[in-house]
């Protein structure tokens, strides 16, 4: 799946796992700046899942957003990042 951006960031190919617990991404920073960048994510109910930055876990935290419940703060620099979201069992 291939997804134009209009912001300064854009993803490639979004890839998921053969056993569908998994998508992965890479993610570019088009404007070159380091910056954090916010993931919210909303999931099936009783669902979790961790968020993965370049091989290690990012914290992802309730939110009080009834439609994105959960977020990871994405540490951006001036290259692209790789982004794996796995359910967990």
């Amino acid at each position: 799946m291939e997804r134009a951006a209009s912001s300064p960031w854009q993803t490639r190919t979004t890839r998921t796992t053969p056993n569908l617990n998994g998508s992965a991404f890479r993610l570019e920073n088009r404007g070159g700046d380091a910056h954090t960048t916010r993931l919210r994510l909303s999931l099936p109910a009783g669902a979790s899942c961790r968020v993965i930055q370049d091989g290690r876990e990012v914290p992802l935290r309730r939110t009080n957003d009834p439609d994105y419940p959960h977020l990871s703060q994405l540490q951006m620099g001036s290259g692209p990042t790789r982004v794996e979201i796995i359910r967990d069992k």
